[in-house]
């Protein structure tokens, strides 16, 4: 009967019995860390550039150039609103 080389030997549990990750687990997770730190490097790089683009070009528009209708300026009288 040949040994399967997948899975682990059924002592062996990708928990430990405290529910942290076991020595199995992290060394599943190792080759993928690199990768992952990258990914969410270049994410949060690009949401935060497209944050502070938005923010940017908001921030300097002009709207001298748009007419306010007759009495746009005028404070309304303080009340109730009815």
């Amino acid at each position: 009967m040949t040994k399967n080389k997948i899975l682990p030997p059924k002592h062996q549990r990708l928990y430990a019995q405290d529910q942290s990750s076991a020595v199995l687990m992290r060394n599943a997770r190792k080759p993928y860390i690199m990768g992952n730190l990258i990914t969410g490097g270049v994410l949060l790089t690009f949401v935060a550039s497209v944050y502070w683009y938005s923010i940017k070009s908001v921030s300097q528009d002009d709207f001298s150039d748009v007419p306010l209708p007759a009495g746009a300026g005028k404070q309304a009288p303080a009340g109730n609103g009815n």
